[in-house]
């Protein structure tokens, strides 16, 4: 769920978004990303960050690193999904998703200091 009931996080923050994924029948990438809010739910800011793939027929562990911006307090996962029938998604695509996580995370400098 978007907007006010979306996960409650911290501004100027490191989070990972990770799920594994499989499917088939895709022909274009899709993404996985977070969408951050303000503590409203308003004001959606869709330029975190994200990893673009390809859903393979096999499980894959696929995660993605955003930071929240100044204003960001609530984040949502998101997988997107777009492309046009028969064209860019074949008759009878289907894409699984499991063990979605959206955790804080500290990253580490060049010199070993955490951010």
């Amino acid at each position: 769920y978007s907007g006010p009931k979306a996960y409650a996080v911290s501004p100027n923050t490191t989070y990972r978004v990770s799920a594994w994924i499989r499917g088939q029948g895709f022909k274009r990438q899709v993404s996985l990303e977070a969408w951050g809010f303000d503590e409203k739910g308003g004001t959606r800011d869709r330029k975190l960050g994200g990893v673009n793939f390809l859903p393979a027929e096999r499980w894959t562990y696929q995660e993605a690193f955003i930071r929240t911006g100044d204003k960001t307090r609530r984040l949502v996962p998101v997988l997107f999904l777009y492309g046009q029938k028969d064209r860019d998604i074949a008759p009878g695509a289907a894409v699984y998703v499991d063990d979605v996580e959206l955790r804080r995370v500290k990253i580490r400098t060049d010199r070993g200091k955490s951010k």
